[in-house]
Parts: structure tokens; C-alpha cells; sequence
């Protein structure tokens, strides 16, 4: 899921090479609620380890930073689901944190056995 709309949510998923999966907009972040994901503390959002990634983040290639959409304070998280259940998850400690989305899929027990 994702604050944007349609367009923005597949440019997403497209830099992180997942835009053939299913996703959600979810610009009212009801799911987010519902998921447990909340607003982000000062550190998490603009902590020591938001700010190291800046530098790298700048010196990797063309600048790959955007316009913020939606909440900069709400915090992100991944959930893998099958059959209804959430199966895998990850909650971002920090904005910075870039899990790793095929691993985490890759882990995601089989059909019908939620974690």
C-alpha cells in the first residue's frame, strides 16, 4: 500500500523492481491504521540514520529525490498476504531502513500458514 495514487504507487514499486505486484493506494492511510503503522517519532523520521542515507542517497547516481506525497511523518511498513492473512511483515524502525522486499516474499511461509 501507498499514500499516492495509481500512477505514483507504480513508479514506486517500479524502482524497487516489484511493479508487477499487487499494491493499494491508500491516500486516507486507513490501512495504515489498520496495519498498526502510525506516525514516525523525530528520530525515526529525521534521525542519525535518516541523515546518513542523504549523502549516499545523493552520490549514488541522478538525484532520485521527489516531492513527498501524503504524510512525511507516517511510518511505512511491508506485509506479505495470502489467502487473507498476513503471512510476512517488516516495520520500518526508521524511514531509512530498505528492507529487502524479494527476501522478505521469498521467506513468506506457503499458502494457508500465517506467521
Amino acid at each position: 500500500m501507498h499514500q499516492g495514487n495509481e500512477q505514483q504507487g507504480q513508479e514506486l514499486s517500479g524502482r524497487y523492481g516489484v511493479d508487477s505486484w499487487p499494491r493499494i493506494a491508500d491516500p486516507e492511510r486507513a490501512l495504515y491504521r489498520d496495519f498498526g503503522l502510525g506516525p514516525g517519532s523525530m528520530s525515526a523520521v529525521l534521525g542519525a540514520k535518516a541523515l546518513l542515507r542523504t549523502p549516499a542517497a545523493l552520490l549514488s547516481g541522478p538525484p532520485k529525490l521527489a516531492v513527498p506525497v501524503g504524510d512525511v511523518w507516517q511510518m511505512p511498513g511491508v506485509f506479505v498476504l495470502r489467502d487473507g492473512a498476513i503471512v510476512a511483515r517488516f516495520r520500518h524502525d526508521s524511514i531509512a531502513d530498505r528492507p529487502d522486499y524479494l527476501a522478505l516474499l521469498d521467506s513468506a511461509p506457503a499458502s494457508g500458514q500465517p506467521e
